[in-house]
């Protein structure tokens, strides 16, 4: 296999050559105009204009607290000599939308964001337990609605789901987290769980879901926020699963189990309906260790994962197929039998999988800014299709696309897309300043940036 990966000589500072005047242009495709951001207000926000083409579209000095991007627009938190703001640009040009002073402090991020509305988390302080949604209009920043004591957030639909944690002491039952390592799992807490989907543009409550004490709700993704699947498991061995439009009950099985739940899961984004892995029930016991895997249709258990750490496997990742990713690496387990099926070492962090390709990172548990170097492995077999350990992987709330980036030796960096099915990596920017690990967006084909405070915005290959 000829070789695809786009490497760059590091030995003197790397120049990016000049655009091609004769490249295609695909007519879906939204460009930028290469031109300077306004000033919102007396010198609050400036926009640079790169001289050249592989620069950033444009970018916005710190500090940027939290950004969320879509449907054309970047909204931003950031710090200034005004206060904490809550600034909207324009994607296609940096143009300023609107700003509007924050209600919050550091602890407030910008987690939802649709078509209509921006949703804003205010973590909870030291005295208390839960958080604070707060909804914004997106096209002119007006406060919407907002409600207290919720926690765990994800939207579907044209509704935002919450967690009611009125009159809850001890916060969040975790069913949207998993837990810290130990010998054996960990009872959930036992109390009654209460859902709201919440209409995004009034606050009103559409649907309730209410779980007795000793049941889960448990919820699977389609992409960071959006929710794709929302089940119910109770201590006598019952799913449910629920239509996220309703909250009704739209199918049930009963498995053969009961007894005391630490945690349990469905499926994943990557493969959540399709294929024997999609089929099946993973149920974290109480006072166990390892996980239990069962068959969703006739409710037989099916085989026992003996786990070395709490809720890390097996997950989904593909029809056939789980991923256990512990400190060392990562091995595949059959979902019909249990064997392990083959090991990758060193690569420890799912970033996609895609045509039978799975593209993996490595993660330092102990230094979660250690997440550096790509590997391409064929899901069949387990072979390393290509490696790149010269790039550190982009993290954050990207939806399809595999973004990494190469340090120079001038504080600079590289970024390119990486194709996981090929390794091959697209260069498209060079970076200034480019110190500690990026917290990016991605909408459509604009990439947003924060680096230490600094925003940057580029247009993806």
């Amino acid at each position: 296999m000829p070789d695809a990966i786009i490497e760059l000589d590091l030995s003197t500072p790397w120049e990016p050559p000049g655009p091609s005047p004769s490249r295609p242009r695909r007519v879906h495709q939204r460009w930028f105009a290469l031109v300077a951001v306004a000033l919102l207000t007396a010198g609050v926000l400036v926009a640079d204009v790169p001289s050249r083409g592989f620069g950033p579209v444009f970018t916005v000095d710190g500090p940027v607290l939290s950004l969320n991007a879509a449907e054309g627009r970047i909204v931003l938190s950031r710090s200034s000599g005004a206060g904490q703001q809550i600034e909207a640009l324009s994607l296609r040009d940096g143009r300023p939308l609107w700003s509007v002073p924050s209600e919050g402090n550091h602890n407030q991020y910008l987690a939802i964001m649709t078509d209509r509305v921006i949703g804003l988390v205010t973590e909870p302080g030291i005295s208390d337990q839960s958080s604070t949604f707060t909804v914004l209009d997106v096209t002119t920043g007006e406060q919407l609605w907002q409600r207290k004591q919720v926690g765990g957030f994800g939207q579907a639909g044209g509704r935002i789901i919450v967690e009611d944690l009125t009159g809850v002491v001890d916060g969040p039952t975790g069913v949207f987290n998993g837990a810290e390592d130990g010998a054996v799992n960990p009872p959930a807490e036992q109390r009654d769980q209460r859902f709201l989907a919440l209409d995004e543009r009034t606050g009103a409550t559409v649907w309730q879901v209410d779980a007795p004490k000793g049941s889960l709700i448990a919820f699977s993704w389609s992409a960071p926020f959006s929710l794709a699947r929302m089940t119910e498991l109770s201590p006598t061995g019952l799913l449910q699963i629920r239509d996220l439009d309703t909250g009704a009950v739209i199918a049930a099985h009963q498995l053969d189990w009961s007894g005391t739940l630490s945690s349990y899961r469905t499926g994943t984004s990557f493969s959540d309906t399709v294929g024997a892995a999609g089929e099946q029930v993973v149920i974290f016991k109480a006072g166990d260790r390892g996980a239990d895997v069962y068959d969703r249709g006739s409710g037989r258990l099916l085989w026992h994962w003996q786990g070395r750490m709490l809720f890390d496997g097996p997950l989904a990742c593909a029809q056939e197929l789980y991923c256990v990713q512990d400190q060392d690496g990562m091995y595949t387990v059959d979902a019909r039998t249990g064997r392990t099926v083959w090991r990758v070492a060193g690569y420890n962090t799912i970033l996609r999988v895609e045509s039978g390709v799975i593209a993996l990172t490595r993660w330092n548990r102990t230094d979660n800014l250690n997440i550096s170097g790509v590997a391409t492995v064929d899901m069949r077999t387990g072979q390393v299709l290509r490696k790149l350990d010269n790039w550190s992987v982009m993290l954050g709330r990207l939806t399809d696309r595999v973004v990494a980036w190469k340090l120079l030796g001038d504080r600079s960096a590289v970024l390119g897309a990486v194709n996981p099915r090929t390794g091959e990596v697209t260069v498209f920017g060079k970076a200034r300043d480019w110190n500690g690990r990026p917290d990016c967006v991605q909408s459509g084909d604009d990439l947003a940036c924060v680096v230490t405070g600094r925003l940057s915005v580029w247009k993806l290959p």
